[in-house]
């Protein structure tokens, strides 16, 4: 027990310090190649004419597409992490899929709709409040990769 409440209060730290934190081999091989599987059997357009896939709008997006979809939403490697971090309480605010083939344009940085929403009542750039020593926040974003990514083969691009 003292060593997983180490390792949450190093993440902690890590997340503070950077503004995101990485949890390298969360899934499975296992897991990896089920999550592919369901992805194959969707037929979705061939990646460059759409990047996005499996959206909620209107339903459960890619919820529907099998159970190990939905253990996402509840990974026991990510649990204790949010749960440190954003305390019992957190919902889902969005869902979506993106994927990509070699040679395709890179995808395009874009903001959270919540800060920096037009409506939004917090000033530019003060998305995080610090109050009582503790860095507050109330939008994070959990990313699944399920093939290797990284400065050579495309990735993630985070700016905290």
């Amino acid at each position: 027990e003292n060593k997983r409440m180490s390792s949450l209060l190093t993440a902690e730290y890590l997340f503070d310090l950077q503004g995101y934190l990485v949890i390298k081999d969360v899934l499975t091989p296992k897991e990896i190649v089920a999550l592919n599987r369901h992805i194959d059997a969707q037929e979705l357009p061939t990646p460059g004419k759409v990047q996005r896939f499996g959206s909620a709008p209107e339903g459960a997006g890619f919820l529907q597409w099998g159970k190990p979809f939905c253990d996402l939403l509840h990974h026991p490697k990510i649990m204790p992490v949010l749960r440190f971090r954003l305390g019992d309480c957190f919902r889902l605010d969005r869902l979506y899929g993106m994927y990509m083939r070699q040679g395709m344009p890179r995808g395009h940085l874009h903001a959270d709709y919540g800060a920096t929403a037009p409506t939004a009542r917090v000033k530019p750039g003060e998305y995080y409040s610090f109050r009582n020593n503790q860095i507050h926040d109330g939008f994070v974003v959990v990313t699944w990769n399920l093939s290797d990514t990284g400065p050579e083969s495309g990735g993630v691009c985070c700016i905290p």
